[in-house]
């Protein structure tokens, strides 16, 4: 039903509430085709013909809102708006969120995922049925954790949408305790990241690579992906939607694909969330009518509207298009997805991330064995490359490092070798190593398949961050990695928040405390236990103690004239005196 202003009007005059709340509302939509149209218009009717989900005797009446050269005129007269891209391209959805802004009449977006219309600055009254770019961001983070990477480095388009995802997968990370260890942005005007792919490759032992960019982004940068021998069977590449419509997408890539983005469901749900947010605030809240006049927009203001957009945003069901829910920007929720492997230039699904009614949330299924990774491998690669050969550095720490000289030039079985450099003399001086340490180092080169070289730190510490020629330093063995003279340590170096700012620890192989330690008393109670509290010296003190004093009480009672003995004859008491006996 498509209808103009006049009509509108009509409508809408005659629903001016006497008493109560209106019985009538005009719902507007700016939609790409006439079929959808016609979607919207069906929906409509449904709803009010169904019994129970609007309350008694109120409908909605659609309204298609025409183009028009004043923006303004789209909200006039409307209670909300749902809203798609238009074809003709005169109306984009932004300029719709942002003019029905102006009056607080909610705008509900049914296709559009720029992460743009988050900005609640910008667009306060709008939401949207459909899951925006970014939060491909929360599948990223499933689908790492599921296959145990917790390593990545991120690659994105310098747009709002890759800035937007990178902060929303960075927060999520740091949940997850998955580490981003750098960061790559691709300016289209500077289209070349050779030297920083490169880079990562010199520098990181991380394989891992999240890629957020749009088709033309993507192809050129997976030419350069190509060029630099990047997808190779060590490497694991996950992509974005948008990136896997570039036409070069490489083999062995993970990538992602939104379902229900159909806009005649989107259509069906949309209509669904504002008849139950409708029913709500109808049940709850004084509703007055929208603004009908385009001058005097800060008089204008409908806080009707505001209280709509709060009860729009709690609505919570299971629609066409899967389980709905918004955040507190208004974006959708719980949006289902498909985990897409590309195959010979094929994709094919091999997963889903969808809500599950038995657990009551977000799940992922993801089928590993059915993943073709780069190289045509099918086992899910390390993650990380491996060195053949390491620089690592220790330190003399009994029981875990003991130092012991060489013997006839050897060391002996069960020893390394482990010179440290005086650079006074410029000279190394010959020693061996054997301990905890050096036995997991050689078990660490076996299991892992390396060699490695062990050397002393020179300064013997373990490292601190301190003033060095007017300039803040790292010693010891956090100077050797930091500084990239060592590729590993191998020590009992302590975890502290900050050496963990510049460098990676293993888990702990020991932990200690500190402890109070009492001498063991036996269990039995002998028949004198009661004299253990004291020693026999202090227990006969004290028996002695005892005698002294009853003779001094005697002495002064006996010698002194106002004691029991001289007094008796003057006062009569029924009490004897002090004596001996006494």
């Amino acid at each position: 039903m498509k209808g103009d202003y006049s009509d509108n009007t009509s409508v809408f005059e005659n629903n001016v509430p006497l008493n109560g709340n209106p019985k009538i509302y005009n719902i507007g939509a700016v939609l790409s085709s006439g079929d959808n149209i016609y979607e919207f218009t069906q929906n409509i009717e449904e709803i009010n013909r169904k019994p129970g989900i609007l309350p008694t005797n109120v409908s909605l009446y659609p309204l298609t809102v025409p183009v028009n050269s004043n923006p303004i005129r789209t909200a006039q007269s409307v209670y909300a708006v749902i809203a798609s891209h238009p074809s003709n391209g005169d109306q984009s959805l932004s300029s719709v969120s942002f003019t029905c802004g102006f009056y607080n009449i909610p705008v509900i977006g049914i296709t559009n995922r720029e992460s743009t219309l988050s900005n609640k600055n910008l667009h306060a009254a709008f939401i949207r049925t459909v899951a925006p770019f970014s939060h491909q961001a929360d599948v990223w983070i499933e689908i790492l954790v599921r296959l145990k990477y917790l390593s990545v480095i991120f690659i994105h388009s310098s747009d709002s949408d890759g800035r937007s995802t990178l902060g929303r997968f960075q927060n999520l990370a740091d949940i997850a305790n998955i580490k981003v260890e750098s960061i790559i942005r691709y300016e289209p005007s500077v289209p070349s990241i050779e030297n920083e792919l490169n880079e990562v490759k010199r520098e990181s032992f991380c394989r891992v690579f999240l890629l957020y960019a749009n088709r033309e982004d993507a192809r050129s940068i997976f030419q350069q992906i190509y060029s630099q021998q990047m997808t190779e069977p060590e490497y694991v590449w996950l992509v974005s939607e948008q990136s896997l419509e570039a036409t070069n997408r490489p083999n062995g890539v993970l990538a992602l694909r939104l379902n229900s983005v159909n806009e005649s469901s989107m259509i069906g749900d949309t209509v669904q969330v504002l008849a139950n947010a409708l029913k709500q605030m109808y049940d709850n809240e004084n509703i007055t009518v929208p603004p009908t006049d385009c001058g005097k927009i800060s008089i204008n203001k409908w806080e009707t509207g505001i209280k709509f957009v709060k009860y729009l945003k709690n609505q919570t069901f299971s629609g066409e298009t899967g389980r709905i829910a918004f955040d507190e920007f208004g974006d959708r929720l719980l949006s289902d997805y498909e985990i897409i492997n590309i195959n010979n230039g094929k994709e094919k699904v091999i997963g889903k991330y969808s809500f599950s009614n038995a657990i009551m949330k977000m799940d992922l299924n993801l089928n590993v064995e059915q993943i073709v990774w780069p190289g045509n491998l099918t086992e899910p690669p390390l993650g990380y490359v491996i060195p053949k050969h390491l620089r690592v550095f220790t330190l003399a720490e009994k029981p875990f490092v003991w130092v012991k000289p060489m013997i006839e030039g050897k060391c002996k079985i069960g020893q390394k070798y482990c010179p440290i450099y005086n650079s006074t003399a410029k000279v190394y001086f010959d020693e061996c190593c054997e301990g905890y340490c050096i036995d997991l180092m050689e078990v660490l080169s076996a299991k892992l398949n390396f060699t490695y070289d062990l050397e002393q730190v020179e300064d013997g510490q373990y490292g601190t961050y301190d003033f060095m020629n007017g300039t803040k330093v790292w010693s010891g063995l956090v100077g050797e990695l930091v500084y990239k003279r060592g590729d590993m340590v191998a020590a009992p170096l302590t975890a502290n928040p900050e050496r963990g700012q510049v460098i990676d620890f293993s888990k702990p192989f020991k932990y200690e405390g500190i402890t109070i330690l009492q001498k063991r008393q036996p269990r039995k109670a002998a028949l004198a236990s009661f004299l253990q509290p004291f020693e026999n010296t202090l227990w006969l003190l004290v028996l002695v103690s005892v005698h002294v004093v009853a003779l001094a009480l005697y002495l002064l009672d006996r010698f002194s004239p106002f004691g029991g003995f001289k007094m008796a004859d003057v006062v009569p008491s029924d009490e004897g005196a002090l004596n001996l006996s006494s």
